[in-house]
């Protein structure tokens, strides 16, 4: 095991090779042969090639640059300077709910390259900007950095994430386009809050900061919309994504309404909102939305009256024009 901790300074060839000096000398590095690996601890770490016993800790906080390669900033434990920097470039390469993939070349002795992998635990999840991050975490819960996606996400085939960047790769000339694909479905709560609920079986849920389409959600139009405002560094404007979730409403109960709605992979879901109905002026039927779920922007769901004298049967009980009081005798339900 190397033990010494302040004596020597690291840095990383372009080649992903590690590189030390005596810490606080002007001397040239010199190149360390081996690879990257994670530790017992979850932490990263480079073994020797030629000594398979002798291992050099690297524990830091890891982030991404602008070339989408992955940087570790060393901290006190590691057996370099604090503060020294080790850049590994390559290519992310995997998404899944808990974890982050990212795969690396090394440089062979005989001039080959040896392709490498390493495998992040952790969550994902969005910052206040709705850039999409990843949190990464060590065996033993603790935080070793976080992995900011600083482009855009976009939306690609039935709605799911798609993240989409360029970067160079080492020894090549022009950039490469590079696409990851986020596996997953939308789901609204009761709040109307927008999430996007990773893998199929996973509970890691990305809650975005998502704005309505008005105060007023038209019901024969069979769809909410939201739209999902991306602030990307260096820019003043946000850049927009629309999500439409399209259904159908089933009024079920004289203070429920609910809004059933299918996935992309052909299973379904619903939500239940609470409030209650009145008719309006002009005989459209007004659902108000409960005043005390905190983050709601919108108010109301409106089935406006001639949608409702085409498409619906309403059993009510009582004379509205006089006394307006009426009750929902059975469960009615909207079709599209």
């Amino acid at each position: 095991m190397v033990k010494s901790k302040v004596s020597r300074s690291f840095k990383t060839a372009g080649d992903n090779t590690l590189l030390v000096r005596p810490h606080g000398s002007q001397a040239a590095y010199f190149a360390l042969e081996g690879e990257y690996e994670f530790n017992r601890s979850g932490e990263l770490c480079y073994r020797l090639r030629d000594k398979k016993k002798d291992i050099i800790n690297l524990s830091g906080a890891f982030r991404l640059d602008t070339n989408h390669d992955l940087v570790l900033t060393l901290d006190g434990r590691s057996d370099g300077a604090a503060g020294d920097e080790i850049k590994i470039s390559g290519e992310w390469i995997v998404s899944s709910p808990n974890e982050f993939v990212f795969s690396y070349n090394l440089v062979r002795t005989d001039g080959g390259f040896i392709v490498r992998t390493l495998s992040f635990k952790g969550a994902w999840d969005v910052d206040r900007a709705n850039r999409l991050l990843f949190k990464i975490k060590t065996h033993y819960g603790l935080s070793s950095g976080t992995l900011s996606l600083e482009a855009a996400w976009k939306l690609g085939k039935d709605n799911r994430i798609v993240y989409r960047y360029k970067k160079r790769l080492y020894g090549a000339k022009a950039l490469s386009s590079h696409e990851i694909v986020f596996d997953g479905r939308w789901a609204i709560s009761e709040g109307l809050r927008l999430s996007y609920l990773l893998g199929a079986d996973s509970d890691t849920s990305l809650n975005f900061e998502a704005k309505l389409a008005g105060h007023v959600i038209l019901a024969d139009k069979g769809v909410i919309k939201y739209s999902i405002g991306i602030r990307v560094a260096g820019s003043t404007s946000d850049i927009v994504r629309n999500v439409a979730i399209y259904g159908r409403w089933v009024i079920n109960g004289k203070y429920e309404l609910t809004f059933e709605y299918e996935w992309h992979s052909g299973g379904c879901d619903k939500v239940t909102f609470r409030g209650t109905y009145h008719f309006a002026r002009d005989g459209d039927l007004i659902f108000s939305l409960r005043k005390d779920i905190p983050g709601l922007s919108t108010t109301a769901v409106c089935f406006r009256y001639r949608f409702l004298g085409n498409n619906a049967k309403l059993f009510l009980q009582g004379d509205l024009d006089t006394s307006k009081k009426w009750s929902l005798l059975t469960g009615v339900t909207i079709p599209w």
